[in-house]
């Protein structure tokens, strides 16, 4: 199970020979979401608004979001 950006994550394996650890396979995959918050235009604007060129923010290295649901893990 992986909990990430409010959706849990369940991951079903089987192992086609059970005493080789590499034989593990996805048998199922499921997510569910209980509780969503939306993000609203709004509270981006007053975010981006709010940002200083400044900051130190542009200085600290940003991590890796090859996937839509990271990006909005970060928010």
């Amino acid at each position: 199970m992986a909990f990430s950006n409010d959706i849990f994550h369940f991951y079903e394996y089987d192992f086609e020979e059970p005493k080789n650890y590499n034989s593990l396979k996805l048998v199922k995959y499921k997510a569910y979401r209980i509780a969503p918050e939306e993000i609203h235009l709004s509270e981006i604007i007053i975010l981006l608004k709010n940002l200083n060129n400044n900051s130190t923010i542009s200085k600290a290295p940003f991590p890796q979001a090859d996937n839509f649901n990271r990006i909005i893990d970060l928010f």
